[in-house]
């Protein structure tokens, strides 16, 4: 019981001294809060200003890293910010202005729109959030040569480093970009001379995905002048890999991680058949054939010249006119297989008489069965000298044709009088595809 009363004495003596100190006029800090943080916006701005060749900022989209990882380089100069970075087409520099400003923390922002670095921040016709980008960064840490920073809105960590004064923008983002198109798609997981798995690395999405035994992984990634790095290591046959170093001339990966003794490596390869994106540019002939009244093909010969233009790394613009209507199609290219499909799609309606022509793909040899989820994939065929369309067995019915229905402004189908469905027109049984000379 004393020991419980002499705790209990020291406890309130405590609280005695605390309250006295509460009450007097003397700061226990040599500057207020606010002067505090006036003082870390004023250091903070003087970093940024001092780096006269900018900073490198390793850039992270997607809620909790599911997007992929980019490189802008940034130069900040008296309110106003000079950006450049490896997700335009070409080089380009994009201007605005930034602050550091106070928000319940220390923020770094582009208060007024710049193309590049609120690029993944804009909205998109299926995402009111585009690619879930921040363009305003809590400030977590400042050094002279680093500055580590965290998305306002989506959390993700980032960090800038100070760019050397003699590195040209343009020439280390080119180095990228050069890398970033060389790099395959499909990468073999080495242990010596054994295949132990295959890694992805899809430069659309900028994610690595890893399958090798029990290991799995799906990361983002970012590319450097000398390879790509994770952001956070991927674990295989128990070593833990950061980076991997490319080798243009044989295309394949150095890995970098904990083992320095580590006898993995990865290789890239094109599975067969495999053709880049730009393979398909240029004018083709389109084989299809009529179907009869029962649906079923018949041996009538129809042809259609599509003159195909690169539209982005996923997607071909194809101009065709199919019996008299001219149409802009989307054919996607598949970057595991090199091959293309039309896909489903709401086409602008040459007629003028609807708003749009939902691009269906359908199996006529089923009886006009429609297939929402499968694809008709053109593949090339060395042998034949030609793209061979063949379904992909997803779905229940396979598929072998695309028929234009018409419909309204919000996508929902026209129905005649008699409550049949309004066909522009048809591709009935795509079979091939020839390269016109």
């Amino acid at each position: 019981m004393k020991k419980i009363l002499f705790t209990l004495t020291v406890v309130l003596a405590g609280f005695g001294i605390q309250s006295c100190s509460l009450h007097e006029d003397t700061n226990i800090f040599e500057q207020s809060a606010s002067e505090r943080i006036d003082a870390a916006v004023a250091h903070d701005k003087e970093v940024l200003e001092s780096a006269t060749n900018g900073w490198k900022l390793v850039y992270y989209t997607g809620e909790e890293y599911t997007g992929g990882g980019y490189t802008y380089l940034c130069k900040f100069k008296n309110g106003n910010a000079i950006v450049a970075g490896d997700m335009s087409d070409g080089y380009q520099e994009a201007k605005s202005s930034y602050d550091i400003i106070t928000d319940q923390s220390v923020v770094l922002t582009f208060n007024t729109f710049n193309e590049l670095m609120h690029k993944f921040a804009t909205p998109t016709s299926s995402s009111i959030d585009g690619e879930q980008g921040d363009y305003e960064f809590l400030i977590q840490k400042v050094t002279n040569d680093s500055i580590y920073l965290e998305g306002k809105k989506w959390g993700n960590k980032m960090v800038m480093t100070r760019m050397p004064e003699n590195l040209s923008w343009e020439e280390h983002l080119d180095s990228i970009t050069r890398v970033a198109n060389d790099i395959r798609y499909n990468n073999k997981v080495m242990n010596g001379n054994d295949s132990i798995g295959y890694i992805s690395l899809d430069d659309y999405t900028r994610r690595a995905v890893l399958e090798a035994g029990n290991d799995k992984a799906d990361v983002p990634y970012f590319v450097t002048s000398k390879g790509v790095r994770f952001q956070s290591p991927i674990t295989v046959d128990g070593q833990e890999i950061s980076e991997m170093k490319y080798d243009e001339d044989t295309h394949t990966f150095e890995v970098v991680g904990n083992n320095a003794a580590s006898t993995l490596s990865v290789e890239g390869y094109y599975p067969p058949h495999y053709q880049l994106i730009d393979f398909y540019e240029g004018t083709w002939t389109l084989d299809c054939y009529v179907a009869d009244a029962d649906y079923k093909k018949t041996n009538t010969l129809q042809q259609y010249r599509i003159e195909f233009s690169y539209y982005n790394p996923i997607y071909l613009k194809g101009k065709i006119n199919i019996d008299g209507l001219n149409f802009d199609l989307y054919f996607r290219y598949y970057r595991d297989k090199g091959a293309i499909s039309l896909v489903q799609q709401y086409a602008d309606d040459p007629t003028k008489e609807y708003s749009y022509a939902n691009v269906a793909p359908v199996s006529f040899d089923a009886g006009g069965r429609f297939n929402w989820t499968g694809d008709l994939l053109g593949s090339w065929n060395e042998d034949a000298n030609q793209v061979d369309f063949v379904w992909n067995k997803v779905g229940a019915a396979a598929i072998d044709s695309y028929v234009f229905l018409a419909t309204n402004a919000v996508g929902s189908p026209v129905y005649n009088s008699d409550g049949q469905l309004i066909m522009l027109t048809q591709l009935t049984y795509l079979t091939r595809m020839t390269r016109v000379k």
